[in-house]
């Protein structure tokens, strides 16, 4: 569009300006003045048009990554129904999670990594039979190894989505306990990631004051003392701290 109007522009305000100036030494101070008028003006509209087009780029992006979210909190939801006795468990840690990050001090990107990893944390759960998920007892050992799977195939899962890379830490390796007796890669202390770290208190806090199908659900101070009793051994000492005096604050 520039060079559109910049040809009648150039053909033809020669002439009018001959008949302002009047003689050829005016002329050719107003073609200064006009050459520079031009690259001023052509410049401001280079600038509007890249406003608009990054305006442009900013709302496709806010509309893809609204899709995306909304993706992440249905699959969660469908994870949710299928264990219908932890209904709404996805949800709650997720909220838990958040609040605890932010007491925490994690920045923004840290936030949302650990919001899609609490989402997703039990995704692997598709690889693992009904029969095994909801059974109304004990696993046996064939099929604890069956379902602590799911961390690995979770994580397997969701290799191939560059925006989740760092969320896949929370589904691989929620599991993991400060002390290296976790599940699946045996990591222990500050080797395991502060996202898991962090969520493996909420996740822990959520199950055990839920009802399943072999046990009634903890009360808050029952579950209150496991978590002070697995301080440094289960999870890390510090979100454990930071834990309780969240649930402390009115």
């Amino acid at each position: 569009m520039l060079l559109v109007l910049s040809i009648p522009y150039i053909l033809f305000s020669d002439r009018w300006l001959l008949r302002i100036a009047g003689d050829p030494v005016t002329l050719t101070e107003w073609q200064t003045v006009k050459g520079w008028a031009y690259v001023v003006v052509a410049a401001g509209l280079v600038f509007l048009l890249e406003l608009w087009m990054a305006r442009r780029h900013r709302q496709a992006l806010a509309t893809q990554r609204q899709a995306y979210d909304a993706a992440i909190e249905g699959w969660a939801r469908a994870l949710d129904l299928r264990e219908h006795e932890t209904g709404g468990h996805a949800r709650r840690v997720t909220e838990l999670a958040q609040r605890l990050g932010q007491r925490l001090g994690l920045g923004r990107e840290e936030l949302e990594n650990l919001r899609h990893g609490a989402l997703l944390h039990d995704v692997g759960k598709i690889g693992v039979r009904d029969a095994v998920l909801g059974k109304p007892g004990p696993l046996d050992e064939d099929e604890w190894t069956e379902m602590r799977h799911h961390t690995v195939l979770g994580h397997e899962l969701l290799l191939g989505l560059p925006e989740l890379r760092e969320a896949t830490t929370v589904v691989r390796s929620h599991h993991e306990r400060w002390d290296g007796g976790g599940y699946p890669d045996g990591l222990a202390g500050e080797t395991i990631p502060r996202l898991a770290r962090i969520f493996a208190v909420v996740d822990v806090y959520d199950a055990l004051r839920s009802d399943r199908p072999y046990r009634r659900a903890w009360t808050e101070d029952e579950v209150h003392a496991h978590l002070r009793a697995e301080r440094g051994r289960q999870f890390d000492p510090e979100a454990v701290d930071a834990f309780l005096a969240m649930l402390a604050d009115p």
